[in-house]
C-alpha cells in the first residue's frame, strides 16, 4: 500500500484506524481522570475532534460501525451480567411503576413540544416523544466502579430500562411499518408472536441452556469465554430477528447467564477487559464523531431544535426520577443516580432516528438536535452519577456496619483442581479484605518433590487469582500435620476466616477432613469454612442453609449467617433457611433488611416438604450449607455419616464460628445434634 494513501484523511487502513482507537482508550480515560471529568465525556469530546465534521481523522465506517456495535452490546451485557434475578424480584413493582414513569413522562412532554412547538403531525410528535423515552445505560460503568450497582436505586433503573426501551421500539415500529405500507393487523401479529417467542427463550430456554454449558465447560475457561460470547451475539441477532434493538437482545442474554459467572472470576473479569478495553471506547468515539459543530454555529433551526430536545428529555427524566424517589421515599443521591442512569441517550434513540429520517419522517434539523441531545445528555447523565453515586456509595458505607476491608481470609491449598473451587469461593467472601493461599508441607517428609508440587498448587491459584484481577499471596509451610501448619499460618497472617476443603464423595466428610477439624476447632480462633465443591460455586441452582442446634448461642453466629447469605447474593441464588425456634428466629432477625430481602424463605425442620429439598437425587445442582457450633465438632464424626445416603452427591458447606477460647462439649449438645440429624434423613426420605 502506498504510504501517501495510508497517511491520507480519513483514515481507511485498518491498522491504522485500530491505533487511533487504541491510542485514545489508553489516553483519554487517563486525562479525564487528572482533570475532574468524567472518561465517557472524554471519549465523546475527542470522538468530535477526531470525526469527518473538524479534523477528519476518522470517518463512521465499516471499520468503525463494527467495533461500536460491538462496544454497545457489550456495555449492555455487562449491565445484565450485574443484574440480580432475586433483587429484581424484590423490586420489579418499582420497576414497573419507574418503567412507566420513564415513558410516559417523556411521552407526555414529547408530544406536546411536538404539536404545539414544532408544529409536527401526530405521528411525527409520537415518533419524537419516543426519542426522550427510551435511554441508554452509558453512565453504568460510572455506578459499577463506585460499587453501587447493588442497590435498589441502580437495580429499579435498570429494570425500568428494559420496560422504556422496548416500548420507544414498539411505537418506532409501528409508526415505520405504517409509514412504509407495512403495518396491519398481519403484521403486528407477527411482530407480537416474534417478541413474545424471543422473550420466553431469553427467560427459560436460554438460562436453562447456559446452566448446562458452563457445568460441562467448567475446566475450560477459553471454552468459557467463548460460549459466553456466542450467547451475547445470539441473543443480539434473535433480538433483531424478533423486530426490537439488538441492545435488548444482550440485556437479556447477561442476565441469562449472569447467576453462572461471579462477579469476582476469571472469566467475568475476562468479558470486562474484553469490552471495556477498546469497544466500549470506539463506541463512544463514534457517537461522537455524529456531532457537527458547524452546523449548530450557522443552521439556527437545528440548533433551536436542539435546544428544545436537549430541555425537553432532561426535564421529563428528572420528573420521573422525582417521582420514582417520593413514591419509594429515597434520597436525594438515589434520586440523582436514577436521573444519571436514565438521561443519557445513546443507542436506541440513534437508531429510532437514523430510520426515522431515512424514511422522510424526520428532517436534518431534528437528525442534528437528536446528536446534540446524545452529546449533552451523556455530559448531564455521567456528571450526576459521578456526583450522586459518591453521596449514595457514602451512604450505603454508613449503614453498613463494619468495613470489609478488615477480612483476613486464609485458603489453605491442596490439590489444584479443589483449589481452584475453593479460591472462587473464597473470592467471594473476601469483599475488599485480603487474601492469602498456603500449603502445609509435612516437616517429616523428605522428598523434595513435596515442596516442588505445593508450589505447582500455589502457582495455579496464584494464576487463578491474576486472571481473575485480584492479587493472592502464597506461600508453602513445613509442620507436623495439616491443622497445626493452618492455625500457626493463620495466627501470623492474622486470619478472620480459614476456607479448606475436601473432595472424596465417598462420604459426606471424610476422616481426614473429620481430623483436621478435631484439631483446628478446640482452641479457639477463626471461623472455618470447610467446603466440597465438584463445581464452581456458581453452577448451583439454590442453597440450602440449614442452622443446627446450639449454633445460635454462639458469639459468631449472625456473621456465619449473613457470610453464606452473602454467598447466596454473589451467586445469585434465593437460600431457603431450614432451623427450629430460636435458631431459626436468630436466623431471621440476623437476615432482616438482607438486599435479598424476601426471597429468602424460612421453614422449620418439622416440615417434610422442605426437607426433601435436601434430597440429592431430586436436585443434583444444590447447595447445601451448615452452620455448626463450634464447641459440638466432636459430634460429627459419628452422626455425618447418617447423611452419606442422601447427600454424598451434592456440594457442602459447613461453617463453625469464630471461638474465643476453650470450647466446651457436653452429651446435651450431641444428642441435639443426633435428633436434629435424624429428623433431615427421616424427612429427605
Amino acid at each position: 500500500m502506498p504510504s501517501g494513501h495510508f497517511l491520507s484523511l480519513p483514515l481507511h487502513d485498518p491498522i491504522a484506524i485500530f491505533l487511533v482507537i487504541v491510542a485514545c482508550a489508553l489516553l483519554v480515560p487517563a486525562l479525564a481522570r487528572r482533570f475532574g471529568f468524567p472518561e465517557i465525556v472524554g471519549l465523546i469530546a475527542v470522538g468530535v475532534a477526531l470525526g469527518p465534521f473538524s479534523l477528519g481523522v476518522l470517518e463512521r465506517d465499516r471499520v468503525i460501525e463494527l467495533f461500536a456495535s460491538v462496544g454497545i452490546l457489550f456495555l449492555m451485557f455487562i449491565a445484565g451480567l450485574e443484574i440480580d434475578g432475586n433483587d429484581f424480584r424484590r423490586y420489579r413493582s418499582r420497576s414497573f411503576l419507574f418503567g412507566f414513569l420513564t415513558f410516559a413522562v417523556p411521552m407526555g412532554i414529547g408530544i406536546a413540544a411536538g404539536l404545539l412547538v414544532l408544529r409536527f403531525d401526530v405521528a411525527q410528535s409520537i415518533l419524537l416523544a419516543s426519542l426522550f423515552a427510551s435511554h441508554t445505560l452509558l453512565a453504568y460503568p460510572v455506578a459499577s466502579r463506585l460499587r453501587i450497582t447493588g442497590d435498589d436505586a441502580v437495580g429499579v433503573t435498570v429494570g425500568g430500562t428494559i420496560i422504556t426501551d422496548v416500548a420507544a421500539l414498539l411505537v418506532l415500529a409501528v409508526i415505520a411499518g405504517a409509514r412504509r405500507g407495512e403495518f396491519g393487523a398481519e403484521t403486528a401479529l407477527r411482530m407480537s408472536l416474534a417478541f413474545a417467542a424471543f422473550t420466553a427463550f431469553e427467560l427459560f430456554v436460554l438460562p436453562r441452556a447456559a446452566a448446562w454449558a458452563y457445568g460441562k465447560l467448567a475446566r475450560h475457561e477459553d471454552l468459557e469465554f467463548l460460549f459466553s460470547l456466542a450467547v451475547l451475539f445470539l441473543s443480539a441477532l434473535l433480538a433483531e430477528l424478533a423486530g426490537v434493538e439488538p441492545i435488548i437482545g444482550a440485556f437479556l442474554a447477561g442476565m441469562a447467564v449472569g447467576r453462572h459467572i461471579p462477579p469476582v472470576s476469571p472469566l467475568a473479569n475476562r468479558l470486562e477487559f474484553f469490552g471495556n478495553a477498546v469497544f466500549v471506547p470506539a463506541f463512544l468515539l463514534s457517537v461522537g464523531m455524529l456531532v457537527n459543530p458547524r452546523v449548530l454555529v450557522t443552521d439556527l433551526e437545528s440548533l433551536a431544535v436542539a435546544a428544545l430536545m436537549t430541555c425537553c428529555v432532561i426535564v421529563s427524566k428528572w420528573l420521573a426520577a422525582f417521582l420514582i424517589q417520593k413514591l419509594s421515599r429515597w434520597s436525594r443521591a438515589r434520586r440523582g443516580v436514577v436521573f444519571g442512569l436514565s438521561v443519557p441517550q445513546a443507542a436506541a434513540t440513534l437508531a429510532a432516528v437514523l430510520v426515522a429520517y431515512d424514511l422522510g419522517i424526520f428532517g436534518a434539523a431534528v437528525l442534528n438536535g437528536t446528536i446534540v441531545m446524545i452529546l449533552v445528555t451523556v455530559l448531564v447523565g455521567s456528571a450526576s452519577v459521578q456526583t450522586a453515586g459518591r453521596k449514595l456509595a457514602a451512604e450505603r458505607a454508613a449503614s453498613a456496619g463494619p468495613d470489609p476491608a478488615g477480612r483476613r481470609l486464609l485458603l489453605g491449598v491442596g490439590d489444584p483442581e479443589s483449589a481452584s473451587r475453593l479460591l472462587d469461593l473464597a473470592m467471594t467472601l473476601r469483599g475488599d479484605g485480603t487474601l492469602k493461599a498456603v500449603s502445609i508441607v509435612p516437616a517429616v517428609s523428605s522428598d523434595p518433590k513435596a515442596v516442588a508440587e505445593a508450589e505447582r498448587n500455589l502457582s495455579v491459584v496464584a494464576d487463578r487469582g491474576v486472571a481473575a484481577g485480584l492479587g493472592v499471596a502464597t506461600a508453602y509451610r513445613a509442620d507436623i500435620d495439616v491443622a497445626t501448619g493452618l492455625g500457626y499460618a493463620a495466627a501470623e497472617f492474622r486470619a478472620t476466616e480459614i476456607v479448606i476443603g475436601w473432595r472424596t464423595r465417598k462420604s459426606f466428610l471424610d476422616s481426614g477432613m473429620r481430623r483436621v477439624l478435631d484439631q483446628l476447632l478446640p482452641g479457639g480462633g477463626p471461623r472455618v469454612f470447610a467446603a466440597r465443591l465438584s463445581a464452581p460455586p456458581g453452577t448451583a441452582a439454590r442453597m440450602v442453609l440449614i442452622l443446627a442446634p446450639g449454633a445460635e448461642a454462639e458469639p459468631d453466629f449472625e456473621g456465619c449467617v449473613l457470610a453464606l447469605a452473602g454467598i447466596a447474593r454473589q451467586l445469585k441464588v434465593a437460600p431457603r433457611v431450614f432451623g427450629t425456634g430460636a435458631g431459626l428466629e436468630a436466623a431471621r432477625s440476623a437476615l432482616e433488611g438482607h438486599p435479598l430481602g424476601s426471597s429468602i424463605q424460612f421453614s422449620d425442620m418439622e416440615a417434610r416438604v422442605g426437607l426433601r429439598a435436601l434430597d440429592a437425587r431430586r436436585d443434583e445442582r444444590a447447595m447445601v450449607a451448615l452452620v455448626a457450633p463450634r464447641a459440638g465438632n466432636r459430634a460429627l464424626e459419628p452422626l455425618l455419616g447418617e447423611l452419606d445416603g442422601r447427600l454424598k452427591t451434592l456440594d457442602a458447606i459447613l461453617v463453625f464460628p469464630c471461638g474465643t477460647g476453650a470450647q466446651a462439649r457436653n452429651s446435651g449438645k450431641r444428642s441435639a445434634w443426633r435428633g436434629f440429624l435424624a429428623r433431615i434423613v427421616r424427612g429427605a426420605g
